[in-house]
């Protein structure tokens, strides 16, 4: 009887490039395990021109383009992982700031181990346009990735030669999903600012408005030959109950607020916005009656994520 190929049978794996579209280490065991994915679809690898000429109502000839592969993760963020098979959830999210080019490979697996059986989607020069985490004290933390690539290839090959026996490895708590209640946000925290702020939701999105830059060259000329940062956006929104109006007016009255988000009290992946503007509010009650709900969207001047305590 055949195998009928399932989202139960995929997995996700990433490795760092030495040169732009390498791929990274294809046929080591190097590629690191991304996570709990949710949904991944793949936009076409090639663009289609159809020409047109006189003498027909149809196209007269269909020619394939540039390779301009895309591909959309949302995943779970889980807790850092210190046993066998290790990994670091920040890692992967500090790349839509720090910036190196990396393979990612979607893995079909019907056993692991060293001699896996597998189908392979092989995605290389791959660079973040958008990041996006979302959460509330009851969900999980949610991250949507939007990926420009510059090559896909597909077949058996495989990215890796080899892959962990349980990629979920959620024994002694190890690995779990994230959720709110996992999270801390501060406000001002290295100025002193309030530093128990009763958040209910945080949505953030870092978005490097990435350029395709094509060049006529001799060698794969369907390839991208560069892929620009443009004008990076960092914004959010975050959902407070304000016990006072001290700390209300601390807050609105901000003219450079810092936000502080850590994804996990004992791992510590923080994402530090700093040079924060708050757009009007949105209030769930009058802003004589504490407490109450505020809803703050912000826009920063400046990131930095780390795994620092």
């Amino acid at each position: 009887m055949s195998v009928v190929i399932g989202p139960e049978h995929a997995q996700a794996y990433y490795d760092n490039e030495d040169t732009y579209g390498d791929g990274g280490s294809a046929g080591s065991p190097d590629f690191s395990w991304i996570g709990m994915i949710q949904e991944c679809p793949s936009l076409s690898s090639y663009s289609k021109m159809g020409a047109r000429g006189i003498g027909s109502v149809d196209l007269t000839a269909i020619r394939t383009g540039m390779k301009k592969p895309e591909l959309n993760l949302k995943w779970i963020v889980q807790r850092e992982r210190t046993v066998s098979t290790a990994f670091d959830p920040i890692t992967f999210l500090a790349y839509a700031h720090t910036f190196p080019t990396y393979g990612l490979g979607l893995e079909v697996l019907y056993t692991y181990g060293t001699s896996p059986s597998y189908v392979s989607l092989w995605y290389k020069g791959v660079l973040v346009n958008k990041l996006t985490l979302d959460w509330s004290i009851d969900s999980f933390i949610i991250a949507s990735a939007q990926l420009y690539c510059q090559n896909l290839v597909t077949g058996v090959a495989g990215v890796g030669n080899s892959y962990a026996s349980d990629p979920l490895n959620l024994t002694n708590s190890y690995a779990l999903p994230l959720t709110g209640f996992d999270s801390e946000v501060f406000l001002d925290v290295d100025a002193g600012g309030d530093t128990t702020t009763e958040v209910k939701r945080v949505h953030f999105e870092i978005d490097n408005k990435l350029t395709r830059l094509p060049v006529i060259q001799a060698a794969n000329p369907e390839l991208l030959k560069y892929m620009a940062k443009g004008a990076r956006t960092l914004e959010g929104e975050i959902t407070i109950y304000f016990a006072s109006r001290t700390a209300f007016d601390y807050v609105l009255g901000n003219n450079s607020l810092d936000i502080m988000i850590d994804l996990h009290k004992t791992d510590h992946s923080r994402f530090d916005f700093t040079g924060c503007k708050i757009d009007d509010s949105v209030l769930s009650t009058r802003v004589t009656e504490f407490p109450c709900e505020v809803t703050l969207p912000f826009k920063a001047t400046a990131l930095s994520i780390t795994n620092a305590a």
